[in-house]
C-alpha cells in the first residue's frame, strides 16, 4: 500500500532532524595506501570520488602533476611511508604547477595532513576557496621538516566551521618534491558512527613502526614502548613526542590523528668532555630526561621567564673536575635576591645577584676541584632562562699578547673561548678533533680575531648535524658576522651523512662578515661547502683545499681564491653522476669569484666549472691546473660544457676561463666556448656568451684590479720565520717585543711562548731536537725553524703588491715565484 504523509506529519519530522545535534567529526581520512596508482605525472586532471564518513556527502579530488603511490617508500628517504601523494618538479610535469584539490563540503571545521620531503625548504601548501569565490587563499605555507611535519589549520571558529569550501594543495618549492603521506578532514555533521583516529609511531631514525586507531571516546593508549626500539648502549628511550616537541604519556583526550616519535639521547654524565645546556624557556623542556640536571621546587614558569624558583628552590648539576657553569639570569627576579653555587660539602663556589642588567645575561663560573654535584640555590623569587655544563681539561685563560691557548682536542675550551671573545683576541688550536656534535651556526661575531690551528690536516673542527636538516641557512659548522676574521692552519668538516640519500646541504662556513682571510684552511662537505653569504663582501683564500659535490662553492660578494685545491668528491655512493664546483649568486656591485692557479682533482667523473644561481652571477678561473691523481674526469656531461648551461633562477653575467692545463703542462681550455645558457622551462635563453677569455681580458681579473689599493690582504698572509742558532745548551731565534712563537722541543709541542730562547738543560729529558715556528701579523705560524736551516725569504717580501708571492706550475711542479729566488711548497729554494 502507497504511503502518504500530511503536510503536519513532514513538519515534524523537519523538526525531528532539526533537533539532531550537529557535532565535530572526521568526514574522510587516507593514508593513500587505500587509492589506485597513478604513476605519472599528468597535465591533465585526474580525479577520484568518495563518500564522506557521517556527513554522507560525494567529495571529488582532482590534482595534475601529482603521483600517487599507494605501495612506494623512497629508498633514500626511509621515512617517507609507503602511500603518499608525491608532487611533481616543474622540469617533471611539462611546466604545469601540480596541485591536489578537493570538491566543496558543507561545513568543515579543520583540516590536518602529514607532510614530507627528501630535503629542506619544501613541501605541500594548502589554499581554501568559499563560495561565490573565483581567488585562492594561502590558509598554511610552512615548510615541512624532512622527516615530517603534522599540520593542522583551524577552518572558521571552533564548532562552527566554514560553509561550501573547497581545498587545494600546492607544491612549495617548484624546483622540487613534495610528499603528502597523511590526510584528514573533519566537520560539524550528525555523526552516525564513532570518529576513528589513526596513531602512527616512528623510531628514533625516523623509521615509521606501525599505525593503530582509537576511537574519540577513548583516552590516548600507548601501543609501543621502548622494547619495540633497538636502543644503542649508552643511550636511553626518554618517550614519545609530537612534531612541536611535547610529550605525551598516555592518558590524553585524542581529537586529531597523531604522529608520535620515539626520542632516543644519551644518558648524560659528568665526563671531562661532556657538555649539555638546558633550554628552561620552553615548555617542552623534561627535566626527567636529564641525569646531570636536578631540580627541587621549581617549574615551567612561561616562554619569557623560564623557570622559577623559590627561596627553597635549587638545581643540583653533576660536573667533572674541571667545568664551567653558564647561568642564564633573568631581569625580572626579586631585587636584592642571591644565586649561590655550593660544592657537595658545602663550600662556596660563588654568590652573584639573581636580577640581571639585560634580560637573558649569562653569569659564566668556573669550578675546579673533584668531580661533585654542585647546587644553585635560590635566596628568594628567581627565574632562570637556561643552564649550561661545559665540563673541561683545563682552565681556559686568555695572555697579555690576547692569546686563547686551547688544550688539545678540548671542544669545550673552544666554545667557552667563542663566548667571551673581545676583538682582536687569536685563538690558538693545536691537533685534536674538535667535535661540535650536532650543534650548528657555532658564531663567531667579534672583530679582527685569528683563528689559528697547529696544522691544516690534523687541527679539526667538526659537527655532524641529522641528514634529515639539511640546508644552506642552518647547518654551518662556523657562521661568522664579525668582520676581518683571519682562520690559517686548519680544517672545517660538516660531516653530515651526505651519502645517506645522496644530498643534503651541509655548510662548513657560512660567512656573513667580510673581510675574512683563509689560508691553508681544508674544508670538508659535499653540498654548499663554503657559503659566502653577504653583498659587497671580500674575501681572501690561499692554500688548503675545499671539497665537495654539488655548488660546493656558492653565494655572494667578491672572493679570490689563490692556490686552493678544489677536490670534487663522488656525486653519489654509486660513483656516477656530475658535480658543480660554483653557484655564484654575486650582486651586480660585487665581482663574483675568481680563482687564480688553482688545482681541480675530483672523484667524480663529469665536472662543470659552475652554474649561474641569482642576481648576476660572475666566476672566473685563470690558470687552472687539472690533476686527474685523484680519478679521470672531464667537463662534458648532460647540460654541461665546461660549464652548467641550465641556470637555476637568473642567466649568468659572466662565466670564463683562461689557460686550463693538465699536470704535464699540456693546455685544455679550447681556443673558444661560446654557450647558451637557459632556464628550467626553457622558455628563455641568453644571449651567446664566450667563456675563454682573451690574454687582454685576464688583466681585468687580476688580484690588483680585483682589491685595489684599500685592502690587501695577501700581505697579512705574509708568513715570518726566524733563524734558530744553539750555544752549548741555550738554542736562540731572532725576535722583538711582540713576536710570538711556537716551540716544539724533541718534536713535541710545549705551547705559544715569547721567549726568544730556550735551556735544554732545565728540560726534563735530554734535548735532541728544538724547533721555532714564528707567528705572522695575524698569528698565523710559520714552517719549523731548527738549527742550520736558512730562511726562505718569503718573509722579506716588500709592501709593494708587484712583490707579491705568485704560484706556478712549472714542469709539473707547484713553486712559489718571489723578487728575492723561487721556492718550491716547502719553501725551499730552488734558484734564484
Amino acid at each position: 500500500m502507497k504511503k502518504t504523509f500530511s503536510l503536519l506529519s513532514i513538519f515534524l519530522l523537519a523538526v525531528t532532524a532539526g533537533a539532531q545535534t550537529l557535532t565535530e567529526c572526521k568526514l574522510y581520512s587516507t593514508n593513500f595506501q587505500d587509492w589506485t596508482a597513478v604513476s605519472k605525472y599528468l597535465d591533465t586532471e585526474t580525479t577520484k570520488t568518495v563518500t564522506t564518513k557521517n556527513s554522507n556527502e560525494s567529495l571529488v579530488f582532482s590534482w595534475v602533476g601529482t603521483r600517487i603511490e599507494p605501495d612506494k617508500t623512497n629508498g633514500s628517504a626511509d621515512f617517507i611511508t609507503m602511500g603518499h601523494a608525491k608532487a611533481g618538479k616543474m622540469s617533471e610535469t611539462g611546466n604545469v604547477a601540480p596541485y591536489f584539490r578537493t570538491s566543496a563540503l558543507k561545513n568543515v571545521t579543520k583540516i590536518t595532513y602529514v607532510h614530507s620531503s627528501t630535503g629542506s625548504n619544501r613541501g605541500w601548501g594548502l589554499r581554501m576557496r568559499e563560495a561565490g569565490q573565483t581567488d585562492w587563499t594561502v590558509i598554511k605555507s610552512d615548510v615541512c621538516q624532512q622527516n615530517g611535519s603534522q599540520v593542522e589549520v583551524q577552518i572558521g571558529n571552533a564548532g562552527e566551521g566554514k560553509n561550501n569550501v573547497e581545498f587545494e594543495w600546492y607544491n612549495l618549492n617548484d624546483a622540487q618534491n613534495a610528499y603528502m603521506n597523511e590526510l584528514a578532514i573533519y566537520g560539524m555533521a550528525v555523526k552516525t558512527e564513532a570518529t576513528e583516529y589513526t596513531i602512527s609511531y616512528y623510531d628514533q631514525n625516523g623509521v615509521k613502526i606501525g599505525d593503530k586507531t582509537q576511537t574519540e571516546e577513548e583516552t590516548l593508549t600507548l601501543a609501543y614502548t621502548e622494547a619495540d626500539l633497538t636502543i644503542p648502549e649508552g643511550y636511553k628511550f626518554r618517550g614519545w613526542f609530537t612534531a612541536d616537541g611535547r610529550k605525551l604519556k598516555g592518558g590524553e583526550a585524542i581529537t586529531n590523528d597523531l604522529r608520535l616519535n620515539a626520542i632516543v639521547t644519551a644518558i648524560e654524565t659528568n665526563a671531562s668532555t661532556s657538555r649539555y645546556e638546558y633550554d628552561l624557556t620552553k615548555n617542552t623542556f623534561y627535566e626527567e630526561d636529564h641525569e646531570c640536571f636536578m631540580p627541587t621546587g621549581g617549574s615551567f614558569y612561561n616562554a619569557q621567564h623560564g623557570w622559577n624558583f623559590g627561596a627553597s628552590g635549587s638545581i643540583q648539576v653533576s660536573v667533572s673536575g674541571k667545568a664551567y657553569i653558564l647561568i642564564g639570569n633573568c631581569y625580572y627576579s626579586a631585587e636584592g635576591t642571591d644565586i649561590t653555587v655550593k660544592t657537595a660539602s658545602g663550600d662556596i663556589v660563588e654568590t652573584f645577584a639573581a636580577k640581571a642588567a639585560t634580560d637573558g645575561a649569562v653569569k659564566t663560573i668556573y669550578y675546579e676541584g673533584e668531580p661533585t654535584t654542585l647546587t644553585i640555590s635560590f635566596g628568594g623569587t628567581t627565574y632562570v632562562h637556561s643552564i649550561a655544563i661545559y665540563n673541561v681539561l683545563n682552565e681556559v685563560k686568555k695572555s697579555a699578547e690576547n692569546w686563547w691557548e686551547i688544550p688539545a682536542g678540548d671542544v669545550n675550551s673552544f666554545l667557552i673561548t667563542l663566548s667571551q671573545l673581545q676583538d682582536g683576541d687569536k685563538i690558538f688550536l693545536p691537533n685534536g678533533t674538535y667535535d661540535i656534535g650536532k650543534v650548528v651556526l657555532t658564531s663567531i661575531s667579534k672583530k679582527n680575531i685569528s683563528l689559528i690551528g697547529e696544522s691544516e690536516e690534523n687541527t679539526i673542527i667538526r659537527n655532524a648535524p641529522d641528514a634529515e636538516t639539511e640546508s644552506i641557512s642552518n647547518t654551518a659548522t662556523l657562521l661568522v658576522t664579525g668582520d676581518n676574521l683571519y682562520i690559517q692552519d686548519l680544517t672545517l668538516q660538516n660531516a653530515l651523512d651526505y651519502y645517506k640519500r645522496n644530498n643534503g646541504r651541509a655548510v662548513c662556513l657560512q660567512d656573513k662578515a667580510t673581510q675574512t682571510i683563509c689560508k691553508n684552511v681544508r674544508m670538508l662537505s659535499y653540498q654548499d661547502t663554503y657559503y659566502s653569504n653577504k653583498i659587497g663582501a671580500r674575501h681572501y683564500f690561499e692554500g688548503g683545499s675545499i671539497h665537495g659535490t654539488v655548488d660546493y662553492i656558492c653565494g655572494d660578494g667578491s672572493v679570490y681564491f689563490n692556490g686552493v685545491e678544489l677536490y670534487c668528491e663522488k656525486r653519489n655512493s654509486t660513483g656516477g653522476g656530475s658535480d658543480a664546483i660554483t653557484a655564484s649568486n654575486a650582486d651586480a656591485s660585487d665581482k663574483g669569484y675568481v680563482f687564480e692557479g688553482c688545482t681541480i682533482r675530483s672523484e667524480c667523473p663529469t665536472v662543470s666549472l659552475g652554474r649561474a644561481w641569482n642576481n648576476a652571477p660572475q666566476c672566473i678561473f685563470l690558470n687552472t691546473v687539472v690533476d686527474y691523481s685523484a680519478g679521470n674526469f672531464g667537463f662534458s656531461g648532460n647540460d654541461i660544457n665546461r660549464w652548467t648551461t641550465l641556470w637555476m633562477n637568473v642567466e649568468p653575467k659572466k662565466l670564463g676561463e683562461y689557460n686550463t692545463r693538465d699536470t704535464e703542462g699540456k693546455l685544455l681550455t679550447p681556443a673558444s666556448n661560446i654557450l647558451t645558457f637557459y632556464d628550467d622551462g626553457k622558455a628563455h635563453t641568453s644571449q651567446p656568451m664566450e667563456t675563454v677569455l682573451s690574454a687582454e681580458e685576464v688583466a681585468n681579473y687580476s688580484y690588483e684590479n680585483f682589491f685595489g689599493t684599500a685592502w690587501n690582504p695577501a700581505q697579512e698572509t705574509t708568513q715570518a720565520e726566524t733563524e734558530v742558532t744553539l750555544d752549548g745548551s741555550i738554542y736562540r731565534w731572532n725576535g722583538t717585543t711582540g713576536d710570538v712563537f711556537l716551540l716544539y722541543v724533541n718534536d713535541v709541542l710545549t705551547g705559544i711562548t715569547t721567549d726568544t730562547q730556550f735551556d735544554a738543560s732545565t728540560w726534563k729529558e735530554q734535548v735532541t731536537d728544538v724547533a721555532v715556528r714564528k707567528a705572522n701579523a695575524r698569528g698565523g705560524f710559520g714552517r719549523p725553524m731548527k738549527v742550520g736551516m736558512q730562511l726562505s725569504g718569503l718573509e722579506n717580501v716588500n709592501e709593494d703588491m708587484t712583490a707579491r708571492p705568485q704560484k706556478k706550475i712549472i714542469n709539473g711542479i707547484l713553486v712559489i715565484e718571489t723578487p728575492t729566488g723561487v721556492f718550491n711548497a716547502m719553501g725551499q729554494r730552488m734558484s734564484k
